[in-house]
This record gives structure tokens, sequence and C-alpha cells, in this order.
């Protein structure tokens, strides 16, 4: 007999009523199977990888996999509640021997003794039937318990209901999976690790939906308050350039995935550069992935954070256990850098991978970390990364709080009520209005003017900033980078507003080019991560060991590169070389006092930055607070801790764009 689980309606509580009509529960649509399986073969034809890559070197070594995976629905426990079946069964998993631990499963759920035990046992077999790419039967063993024992499918856990959605998403069901990510969301509480896991499967299915599609979705989604806010940032998303982003989950319904004695030959050796092996024997080594462009366009930013990293890790002593830096080149190449993810995980077994360092890149080595637990520490910029994956942490200061830092001195310390900001109409300056915008909003502020104009357009530029004039403006802030700020400048020293301070974005960093701007920038203030003319100890000795060790000036890259290892390096010990354990200690880490600033863990996977505030000053650049300082020592002006960041060059401000 054909059951089949009704359409989605708009309303997700709409889809938990009908989850709740067991009547009309079941597994698979009325579809004929034989259409139902096309659709399958093609979905998975259509997201799945090849491991061989044009450009990928014949020469090939082989690795085994260090334990047999965990598949990403996978949250039961191995607990046996003192049963022989179970015990079996999960060795029998651990073995790679799926469908004879199914068999297991199935004989341990007669026999155990309690509804919860058997209701915990249910969904193992489920959970390990799609391992199998058996998602029809996986759905089969969810329905028949519930009916058995006369179970609501709305009664169900989280844990469970992602076991549905992954189900569904086999099947090419994704109206299904989105509703069951969304339900098991609302059964979360708490659950920070999972949620995050959560949000990153809806992004995922959302991203790899096309422009249609997404149309069709977002009516369907409308009332739902997740998968709708889910859909409006992909449209927000592909509207500012953003690509359709299929990620293949075929190999997690491949048994062939779970072998425990499977071999995984995708990484090439002029892919992987494993030279730099520190104080330890391979066995007692803890492994690091670098994951950079090391050539191409942005080879040069590659090189710079590359050298960062070697030079915290050259100084890194432990008695325990040494460390070995692993580097592989994505070229600028978004599915280079996937397969280059997955190779580190697999092949060398490396615990956290430092890097991407671009957006589009990031994006997509995301998905492979949500698959694979390993977490990857970013150095993009982009907001909204670290929703992506539990397994994600930006470390790229973000708009957001370069802004929240800059006003909530500018308020303390100056005592500005009224703001008024004038910005490019683009995505850049668009950005910066937002989060300055909520950043007033967020202290009990007021943005009195708003004004933008059309990039290039100087005519344009000077009539958004006369706008100011009768507002009773106290501060104005310039979204736009120094080379292209001097007209708006220009025509706020030209309405004669001496008591206007003026605000700057993190770009301003750049000593030289502000000496030129004279009297437009005097007492202007602006934040940065990372100022290279500071005084303070610490900077002036990483300046100098940099220097001595390259040759040339470190900059915010290599700067960031430098704090990454090190925060890393604090956290490592010969119990942690799981990815896993690793990621939980990275969302608990202690904050922490960089070059770059002191950096404040967040369970979401957003690395906070305090910054340094720089005020001009007769013409220079001088550090007004430091990160972890109330007031620096002999210092002209009072200030509370914020935000800072230096470039040694206009080439630094404009890379950091690049990697938005």
């Amino acid at each position: 007999m054909c059951r089949h689980v009704s359409a989605v309606r708009k309303s997700f509580y709409d889809v938990l009523l009908l989850l709740s009509c067991l009547c009309i529960l079941a597994l698979n649509s009325c579809v004929p199977q034989a259409e139902r399986r096309t659709h399958s073969a093609d979905w998975k034809k259509e997201h799945s990888r090849s491991p061989e890559r044009e450009g990928y070197s014949s020469t090939i070594r082989e690795s085994e996999i260090r334990a047999v995976e965990r598949a990403p629905w996978e949250t039961w426990s191995d607990e046996s509640f003192g049963y022989a079946e179970l015990e079996e069964a999960a060795r029998l998993v651990r073995e790679g021997d799926l469908r004879q631990a199914i068999e297991v499963y199935g004989k341990a759920q007669i026999r155990v003794a309690t509804l919860e035990q058997k209701r915990d046992v249910a969904f193992r077999r489920a959970g390990t039937l799609l391992k199998v790419g058996e998602s029809k039967k996986a759905l089969d063993v969810v329905t028949s318990f519930a009916e058995l024992h006369n179970i609501s499918l709305a009664t169900l856990g989280a844990k469970e209901a992602i076991i549905i959605a992954f189900a569904y998403e086999h099947q090419g069901d994704f109206e299904q999976s989105l509703a069951w990510l969304g339900f098991a969301d609302e059964k979360l509480d708490g659950n920070d690790l999972l949620k995050r896991q959560v949000m990153g499967d809806l992004r995922r299915i959302v991203r790899g939906f096309d422009g249609a599609t997404l149309d069709n979705q977002q009516e369907k989604w409308r009332a739902h308050p997740l998968i709708n806010q889910v859909i409006m940032q992909e449209r927000i998303r592909r509207k500012q350039g953003g690509r359709q982003l299929a990620h293949s989950i075929a190999r997690w319904f491949e048994p062939e995935t779970y072998a425990a004695n499977a071999k995984h030959s995708t990484l090439s050796e002029r892919d992987i550069d494993e030279s730099d092996s520190i104080h330890a024997k391979q066995s007692d080594e803890f492994a690091i992935g670098v994951l950079l462009p090391l050539s191409g366009r942005f080879g040069d930013y590659g090189k710079r954070i590359k050298e960062g990293i070697e030079l915290a890790v050259q100084s890194h002593t432990s008695p325990d256990v040494g460390v070995r830096l692993v580097y592989s080149d994505t070229a600028g190449d978004p599915q280079v850098a996937a397969n280059n993810y997955e190779n580190l995980v697999k092949t060398v077994g490396v615990s956290v991978v430092l890097g991407p360092l671009l957006a589009e890149t990031t994006e997509v080595v995301a998905a492979e970390a949500e698959l694979l637990g390993v977490p990857i520490v970013a150095f993009t910029r982009k907001s909204g990364i670290p929703e992506l994956s539990p397994s994600v942490f930006r470390l790229g200061a973000t708009a957001k709080n370069q802004l929240e830092e800059l006003v909530s001195f500018v308020i303390a310390s100056q005592r500005v009520r009224r703001f008024g900001i004038v910005f490019p109409d683009d995505n850049s300056g668009k950005e910066l209005w937002l989060a300055f915008k909520n950043a007033v909003s967020r202290e009990g502020m007021q943005v009195v003017g708003e004004y933008s104009y059309v990039p290039g357009d100087e005519e344009s530029f000077r009539g958004a900033v006369s706008k100011m004039r009768f507002t009773g403006v106290g501060a104005i802030f310039v979204a736009e980078n120094l080379e292209k700020a001097w007209t708006g400048l220009e025509m706020i020293k030209k309405l004669d507003m001496p008591e206007v301070l003026i605000l700057g974005p993190t770009l301003w960093d750049d000593a030289v080019m502000l000496r030129g701007f004279g009297d437009l920038v005097e007492g202007a203030i602006y934040v940065t991560p990372y100022f290279a003319l500071s005084e303070r100890p610490e900077i002036v000795a990483f300046r100098t060991e940099y220097k001595d060790r390259y040759g040339h000036e470190a900059d915010l890259l290599s700067a960031q590169a430098y704090d990454a290892a090190k925060l890393i390096l604090n956290l490592v010990d010969k119990d942690s070389r799981s990815g896993t354990l690793f990621r939980k200690r990275l969302m608990v880490a202690k904050d922490f006092q960089g070059v770059t600033g002191k950096l404040l863990m967040t369970d979401s996977g957003e690395i906070y930055r305090k910054m340094s505030v720089i005020k001009v000053i007769n013409g220079e650049p001088v550090e007004v607070a430091a990160p972890w300082h109330e007031q620096l020592p002999n210092n002209p002006e009072t200030a509370s801790p914020t935000v800072s960041h230096s470039a040694t060059s206009v080439d630094v401000a404009v890379g950091e764009q690049q990697f938005n």
C-alpha cells in the first residue's frame, strides 16, 4: 500500500498538524517507485563532486581513514542499556558492517524493555539505514514505530527530526526536509551546537535552489519565521552577486564511506606541503591544515598569511605535543578548496583548518565542514559565514564589529548623541550604512542624517554631505576609503562645521595617505584591529620578529594569521586531536589577547574583537585607546577600550575589501 506525507503548506504549523495525523503519514509519495528512484539518482548525479578534477596531479598518495566516519544525522550515543545486541550493533557500525548492524538493531528493538529504549533503538536503526542509502526503509521504521506505539510524530525530538529531514533530502523532497529541519530547530532548547548544525543544513539546502525554486519556496514558507529568514538572506546574497551553491551530500548515503578499511586517494603531492614538522615525532603531532590561495591572483595575500602562521608556530613550545602545519593551495578556486579541505581531513587527519581567505571559497568549504565536523577558522570578514555551520569560525573583523567598537568609543569619550552617515550606493556602502545605523541604535542614540550618493560621482557626493548642514549632527561617518573620500571631506570643511567630529572606517588606517589630507582629517577617529605604529611592547616585538625573519613589514593579514595560529596553539594538547572535540574547545575558549586586539570567543562562531582606537592628531594617526587598556600611558586622550586597524599600504586595505 502506498502511503505518503502530505505536501508542505505555507504555515509550518499546518505541517505539524498534518504530521500529527498518523493516518496520512508514510514514507514515500504515491509517485511510482521507478520514477522516485530516477529523481534521486538524477539529484545525486547533479550534486556529486568528481574526485578527479581537471588540473589535478596524477601523482597520488593514499592514506587510511583514521576512524570510521559519523554521518551528519548521527547524533545518538552508543549506550547499550546492558543489552549485548546493542553492544554488538555498535561494534558492527564501527567496523563498517552496516547491513549486519541493521539486522542486530532490529533484534535489539524487540529485546529492550522500555518505550524510550525502543524509540532510541528504532532511530539508531533508521539512521543506519540512511547510511546505506535506504531512505524509504528508514522512514518506514519511523512510521511503523509511531503507529505501533500510538505516538504522534509531532512529539518527536530534534535528533529524530534531523534523521527524517536527511531521509527526505535523499529522496529529493526538499520541502519536507526543510519542514523537518524547522521542526528540529523549534524542539531544540539551549543546544547551541545542534542549533547551528540545523541552521547550516537549512542554508545548504536553500543555497542549492535555482532562482525560480528560491522564489517558489519563499512564497510557500513566508509564514515560517526561521525558514523564511534563511530564504530572505539567500535572496540578498544572490542580489549581491552570490551564486547558486549545490553541495553534494551523496557520499553520506553510501556504505563505502563508513567502511573501516576504506581508503581515499584524492590528495596529490602538489596540493599538500607537509614540510613544517616541529618538536615532535609524527605519531605525537597535532596536525593543523592551512587552506590558502598560495598561487594565482590572491597568492601574495595567501603568502602573507602563511608567514604569520609560521611565525606563531615556530615560537610555540609544548612538552606534551608537537605541531605540524600542512599547507594546501586553493589557487582561489572554491571547488579546489572544497576538495582540498576534504583531503586534509580524511587523508592527513588534521584537527583544525586555518583558512580559507576568500568569502566565496569559505562558503563552499563551510558546506564540507558541516559534513565532516573538523573546524575551520576563516579570514574573511563577510557577514553570515559562521551561520553556515557549527564547524565554521570567522576571524576577519566584520563591519558590525568595527562600527560597534567605533560608536561605543565615540559615545563614551566624546559625548556624541546625534550621528550622520554618508555612504556610496553600492554593496560595500550599504553594508557599512546598516552596520553603523544598528550600532548607533544599539547604544540608544540617534542617526539624524543618512544620505547616499552615486559611487564615483563627485557632485552627488557633495550633495549628500551638504544635506547634513542643518541636521544638528555631532559626528559624521564617511563610509568611503581614503582615496575616494577627499571630495566629501572637503565639502564638510566648506560647510564650516567645526564642532562636528569626523569618523572613518578601518580602511583609513594608512599613515602616509592621512598626512596628505592635512586639516581635512584633523581630529578624525577610526578603529583598527592592527595598528602597526603602536608603541605597545607586544606589537613592537611582533613587528621586529616578523621583519627579522621575512625581511619586510608585517601587515594586517599576517598579524591576523599570527593571532589565529596562537589562538589554536593555546588550545592544543595530547587529548585534542579529534576535530569534533577541538570544535567544542574553540566554542568555549577563553578570551585571547593578540596583536590584532582582544579576541572574544562566542558560541555562535564569531570571534569578536576589542580593537584599537586611532585619532588623527597634528596630522599623525595616534593610538588613543588599546584593546585591553582603559587608557594608554601618557596619552592626550581619555578613552575606553575600542577598535583599531592598521595597514602598511593601501594595497592591504584594498585587499581586505576583496575578501568580503
